[in-house]
This record gives structure tokens, sequence and C-alpha cells, in this order.
């Protein structure tokens, strides 16, 4: 597990999915199944392993990934796969290999996706979502826009109130 996420970039520094409450400091080993370590405690096992980290790298542990709910056991994506959905691993690597995109323009489109897999025809604006995600709406907006020139989303324009929004879809 270790060894795949040190290869994502949005897993590297601080972020807004820690403000968001999806990712904790990892202070210890101790998972049932699963085990999250620091690099430093692997080189003591294998002190021939060659990384290349930035010293401003830090290990997250993803707090959905282990329980949904307070005061629940194993009901993570890590446990449960009926909790997840599937992202194209093409889409996956353009989004996550464009600067300006990164980790919220995955968290963005990993929740329309989702939406989209759940509701045929799922449609959302800016307002909504923004809502939805925890981002402000000149954010989604901006992400949204990013999104649309990458060719993973697609929009259609509608007037409501006198403005002219946007509903989003895959």
């Amino acid at each position: 597990m270790c060894l795949l996420f040190r290869h994502l970039p949005f897993l590297k520094t601080p972020s807004t999915l820690n403000l968001r409450g999806y990712w904790k400091p990892l202070n210890t080993q101790t998972q049932l199944f699963l085990e999250f370590g620091l690099i430093k405690d692997l080189r003591k096992k294998l002190p021939n392993l060659e990384m290349n980290h930035s010293p401003r790298f830090y290990a997250k542990e993803p707090i959905k990934g282990m329980t949904r709910f307070d005061g629940e056991d194993y009901t993570g994506t890590f446990y449960s796969f009926q909790n997840t959905h599937k992202i194209d691993v093409g889409k996956f690597i353009k989004i996550i290999s464009d600067k300006k995109l990164g980790h919220v323009g995955l968290y963005i489109y990993g929740y329309i996706s989702m939406m989209c897999d759940k509701f045929p025809k799922y449609r959302i604006t800016n307002e909504e979502l923004a809502e939805m995600v925890g981002c402000s709406e000149r954010t989604v907006k901006s992400y949204m826009v990013k999104l649309e020139k990458l060719g993973v989303i697609q929009s259609t324009k509608f007037t409501l109130n006198n403005k002219t929004q946007k509903y989003y879809s895959l």
C-alpha cells in the first residue's frame, strides 16, 4: 500500500483533504490488517533501500479508507468495496498529472463520477457542487473549466432566474 501511495503527488503535502477530515497524520503502524509506516522506519528494516523523497513528505492515513463512521470498525473502502466507485485509470492519470488540477481536480471529478455512477444523467451546478464538496463556488468554477478543457467532463448551459449557469456531467 505504501509503495503505491508514495507515487501519488497529492499525498506529499498538507492539503484541502486534510482540512476536510479525509486524512490524518500517521503516528503509529498499528492497524489490524493494513499497515502504514514511515520511510525512515522502512529504511531501518531495509538499509539499502533507495527512495528519493522531499523532506516535506508527509505520510497520511486515509480516514475513510478505514472507517466510514465514528465508532465503527472495518466499514471503510479498504474493507468494503461497495463504498467505492470506478474511475477510468487513463482519466485518473490525466487529472493527477496536470499540475493545475492535481488532488483537488481529482476530488471534484471523483465526486461527479460517483454521482453519475449512482444516478444516470446526473447533473449538478457549480453552486450545488461547491456546497457538496466544501469548496468555494469560484474554486469549483475554475476546476470545472480545467476539467472540461481536459475532456473528462461535459457542460450544458441553461438559464435560471435570468442567470446563465452550467450543468456538468460525464
